[in-house]
């Protein structure tokens, strides 16, 4: 059995964006690796940032190994610099793009996972990292804020947001944006979906995001969407967003985490996947998945499996 820690990571809830700071590093991007008709300067990957020391060492700002940077008051993760750390070299927005090119990134879970999916679909597109509840008052006017807080939206239903929130991430020609919702009032998990997709073309290549909601250790996806529609782009046989009850769908596939990963994520074309068991995993002990994991990396290298695991309840 390999070591749990190895896979086993927790987020932090003030700063959703840790899994692309997972990503990033997974990836370990260079310049060379970018498609060779596309000739970048390396400032272009990266900035330099210069970091607020004092949100570095109070932990009312910024969690422990965090730090938020001076240019756009943003937190940044640190890691195992030498402490305390000054400034900080970060992928910029070109080099995110670099970065994810050609990856297709599978988000697996509840609502924490879904507002990391969203948290990563939104820069892309807005090319900044939002500003909502965890900054103070001048910058809680993100308009973006409604994405991880479907609150934001005052006295609107759940149908209101699906359609809402898949607007906002597109992008004219850059980027699609599908959602096969739906949600029932009271919510019932049985008879619940939200399976989301982006679709986001770049001057280095494309990048596919998948979300795949699983409150109990449960995901469903309808036919007419990925991998079983085989396109990324709306289509006229698909069910409207927020109104995919079961009335409306089809579904191709339906299991759960493990057999998501056996069965789906190697249809996706999957590179990545960041997962939780959803409402079941905050009170069982994760450890026999580092077990589950090994076993589908020996049959499926090329598809890197992280395992949130996230004690906290909200």
């Amino acid at each position: 059995m390999m070591n749990s820690s190895r896979k086993l990571t927790s987020a932090c809830t003030a700063c959703i964006a840790l899994c692309v700071t997972f990503l990033t590093h997974a990836a370990h991007v260079k310049l060379k690796d970018v498609h060779a008709s596309a000739v970048v300067e390396p400032k272009r990957f990266l900035m330099n940032l210069s970091l607020n020391y004092h949100s570095c060492v109070n932990n009312t700002q910024a969690p422990l190994n965090w730090c938020v940077d001076n240019e756009y008051s943003t937190p940044r993760f640190v890691g195992k610099i030498v402490w305390p750390p000054r400034t900080l070299q970060h992928y910029s927005h070109t080099g995110y793009e670099a970065c994810l090119v050609n990856k297709v990134v599978v988000f697996i879970g509840d609502s924490r996972v879904r507002f990391q999916y969203l948290y990563l679909a939104a820069y892309l597109k807005y090319r900044k990292f939002m500003k909502c509840q965890d900054y103070p008052a001048e910058y809680r006017k993100d308009e973006t804020c409604f994405l991880i807080n479907q609150k934001e939206l005052k006295g609107k239903d759940w149908t209101t947001w699906y359609q809402q929130s898949t607007k906002k991430l597109e992008d004219e020609s850059k980027q699609y944006s599908l959602c096969d919702c739906y949600r029932s009032e009271p919510l019932d998990p049985k008879t619940t979906y939200e399976n989301r997709y982006i679709h986001r073309m770049t001057q280095f290549g494309n990048i596919k995001l998948v979300y795949l909601q699983s409150f109990e250790n449960l995901i469903r996806i309808d036919k007419e969407f990925p991998p079983f529609s085989g396109s990324y782009f709306p289509t006229d046989s698909q069910c409207k967003v927020g109104e995919c009850a079961n009335e409306n769908r089809t579904n191709a596939f339906e299991g759960n985490v493990k057999k998501t990963m056996w069965e789906v994520l190697p249809k996706l074309n999957a590179t990545h996947a960041f997962v939780n068991l959803g409402w079941a995993d905050r009170t069982k002990d994760l450890s026999f998945l580092s077990c589950i994991l090994e076993e589908f990396e020996v049959q499926h290298p090329s598809i890197q499996v992280f395992f949130n695991e996230q004690s906290l309840s909200f």
